[in-house]
């Protein structure tokens, strides 16, 4: 279905991230985000993501947005 292959992609962005493959774990949350922009996991971790790598003010506009997103579920 539809619905996992985000999910699988997620899943793929979160082991990269952990194993410290920031860039392609933000390139990955970037293509989710732009075919499902309301993809609450994957806006939460990408904003993780955003702090790992310094980009603060960033980060915070995109888990602002997933908690509105989460908070309209």
């Amino acid at each position: 279905s539809s619905m996992s292959a985000p999910a699988n992609d997620v899943a793929a962005a979160v082991a990269l991230q952990q194993a410290g493959r920031l860039r392609e774990a933000e390139e990955i949350y970037r293509r989710v985000l732009a075919s499902d922009p309301h993809n609450a996991d994957a806006m939460h971790l990408f904003g993780v993501l955003l702090l790992q790598i310094g980009k603060a003010d960033a980060a915070i506009d995109v888990i602002r947005k997933a908690l509105l997103v989460n908070a309209h579920k």
